[in-house]
Parts: structure tokens; sequence; C-alpha cells
């Protein structure tokens, strides 16, 4: 029996516009048996078992990033997207800013390792010709090399070892000299590619390799240390050590206040529902009003408001106010053919299509409609199709 995802822990879980139409678990088996009474009760026993499966796995997950901020979970999401763009030679804390800037407007997936073209409402800050690019070494991992809790019986191709990925509980194949990765978080070790250091990196929470001239990511706050790349200082955002051009220093000042430099034409202030300063130009400065009043400058046409269900400020298109709406009353404007509601068993709005309705109804008693021929039934205080 298919289920819809959690929906606390979909794609769209920052920016709350619901859409999607329940679809099966990913890698769920289809059961094909004869007709015989014996193999379908069979099948049936089993899927019932894997339906519930998932369904307690779904309710585990959005359990744990219930009480997470939005900026949190796009840093905690993002932080292999980050390390990538850093090792593209950006300045980590803009690589952050960029990459949970675009979370926050289309969801987890942006920060897919794929090059930024997202479109988003919020333009990134401009890019600076001053960085000297580190060289720290992309970590090619083959997931699945064991059972969670079992990666030292796990098997691996030649020059490579399975272990417990940091951070997480899944088993992968990494490079004998980067076991770093699959050593264990705070305490960090094992080996690293020449001329890189293995630390712990406060910002994804988990073990990584990093260029001799980038040791600042591997420092602890709030002394931070470490070196930087030419043209960059040292300092803590976020509770993170980051490298910063001398033309950040905002990045790195204190919330409320705010101060410090940034570039010619951008505004520094407390990026909106986090405890992070940031850069944002004249045209976008409703990123850094605060909940609940929300305002300032939007840019193409956009409006001002705060997250449905979620305590910072976005940019919303004016055809999809729904995403800005509170419950229970849930208002403004979706896309034709959708209607506004309460996302069932959470506190935020979502724009709902006809055949899904079921998405907005209230649970156990749950109605509306569904795709094809499945039913919309209570699964585990919120409504689903399946």
């Amino acid at each position: 029996m298919p289920l819809t995802p959690c929906p606390d822990c979909n794609s769209s879980d920052l920016r709350p516009v619901l859409r999607l139409p329940p679809v099966r678990a990913k890698g769920a088996a289809v059961a094909r048996t004869s007709r015989g009474s014996g193999g379908e009760i069979g099948a049936r026993r089993s899927a019932a078992i894997g339906a519930a499966l998932v369904a307690i796995v779904l309710e585990v997950l959005c359990a744990a990033h219930a009480n997470a901020s939005p900026g949190s979970r796009c840093r905690h999401y993002c932080a292999s997207a980050i390390d990538e763009c850093q090792q593209q030679g950006e300045p980590r804390r803009r690589c952050r800013q960029r990459y949970v800037r675009l979370c926050k407007s289309s969801g987890f997936t942006a920060c897919d390792l794929t090059p930024t073209t997202t479109s988003t409402t919020i333009a990134p800050p401009p890019p600076t010709t001053t960085m000297t690019p580190t060289t720290t070494t992309t970590t090619n991992t083959t997931p699945g090399c064991a059972l969670p809790g079992h990666c030292s019986s796990g098997t691996c191709p030649a020059g490579s070892v399975c272990g417990q990925l940091s951070p997480g509980l899944f088993c992968g194949c990494v490079p004998l000299d980067q076991t770093c990765r699959i050593s264990e978080a705070p305490g960090c070790g094992g080996t690293c590619p020449s001329g890189e250091t293995c630390g712990y990196s406060s910002s994804s929470a988990s073990c990584v390799c990093v260029d001799a001239a980038n040791t600042c990511v591997i420092g602890q706050a709030p002394s931070c240390g470490g070196t930087c790349p030419s043209g960059q200082i040292c300092g803590v955002s976020g509770g993170s050590c980051v490298c910063v051009d001398t033309d950040h220093t905002c990045e790195i000042s204190a919330v409320p206040s705010c101060g410090g430099t940034c570039p010619s034409g951008q505004i520094c202030g407390q990026e909106s529902g986090t405890n992070v300063c940031t850069c944002v130009g004249p045209g976008a400065t409703c990123t850094i009003s605060q909940v609940p009043a929300c305002g300032g400058t939007c840019p193409g046409g956009a409006v001002c408001g705060q997250a449905s269900g979620e305590n910072y400020c976005t940019c919303i298109s004016t055809s999809d106010t729904c995403a800005i709406s509170q419950v229970p009353a849930c208002g403004g404007t979706c896309p034709s053919g959708q209607i506004c509601g309460q996302q069932s068993g959470t506190n935020r709005c979502i724009c709902a299509t006809s055949e899904y309705t079921c998405a907005i109804s209230e649970a156990p008693a749950c109605g509306g409609t569904c795709p094809g021929t499945m039913s919309c039934t209570d699964v585990g205080g919120m409504c689903g199709c399946g």
C-alpha cells in the first residue's frame, strides 16, 4: 500500500507548498505471487508489514526534525553541497548562505550537489575575485556496503573500506586514504589525502578532510582560529567557524546588532529566523526582517510575509500567498485549480490540487479526494492516500 511521505520531511519542507501526489516508498519491493490463496495471503502479510515499517520510519524522521529551525535543517542537509561549493573556490560562508537560501525557497532538493541554477526569488551575492581556491578533496562514497550497525562486516572494492559515514547511520565505501570520513565525531581521525588534515566540522557535524590552508573550518567556536585562504579571516557564524572575505565581515558579526562589512550596495542584517548575520541587496531586505511583522523589499513583484507555520520571513509570488497565511484560517492565493487549506497533521497552510484534497483534511475522520483508486485514511494522526 503506497503511502504519502511525511509532510514535515518532504522536499518542500521549508517552503510549505506541498502539491506532490502520493508515491511508493523508494526501494519498496512489489511482491509477485501466484493466484493461489497461500501466495496471496503471504503477499498481503508482507505488504502490510512493509507499510507499517515505512509509517514507523517516517514518523521517527518527522519527530527528529520537528524541533529544528528551517535554517539549521537546511544547513545540516546541505552540508555536502556547501563543502563541494567551497572546494570550487568560493568562501564557505557564502556557499552556506547560497544553499540555505535555495533550500528555504525551493526545498531540500536544491542541495543535491547540482549547479546552483534552481530558480529562486532571492538573488545571491555577486561573486568576488579575491578568493584563492582551496584544494580540499571530494570524497566519493558508495553507500550500502552493509546494514547500519554492521559496517565492519561490509565488503568494498579493492582500495576502499566500509565504514559508518559521518554524519549518519549508513555504511559506505571510502578510499583508504580518506578514512577520516568514516571516523567517529567529534574526535575524528583516520587518513586524509596528502596535504590535508582530518577534523570535526561543527557546521556539518561530521569528520572532514580539509586543505592545510583552510583549517579554520575545523576550529571550535567561539575561539575558532586556524588558517584561511589568502585575503580571508576566520570567525564564528551561527556557532561554526568560517572563513570570510574582508568585505564580508558582516557574516561573522554578532546578532542582533550585526555589523561589519558588506560588498558595495548591500546591507548587513540578521537573517530571518536564524542567529546569523548576512549581507543582502536592497531589493531583498525581507530576508533580514523578523516575524511576526515581516517587511522590507522583495524582487520581481513578490510579497514579504511569515512562512506558514514557520518563524522566518520569506518572499512569495503573488499567486501563492497561501504559503504565508496562518492556521486555522488559511487563505490567500493558489495557482489555478488548487485550494488553500491546513496541511493534515501540521500547523501550516498549503495549496492542494483538486485531486488531492485529502492532504488538507483532518484526522481521524479524513476525507477529500485521492488520485486514482486510492482512498484517504488516517496514517499516524495525518491523512494520506493509500
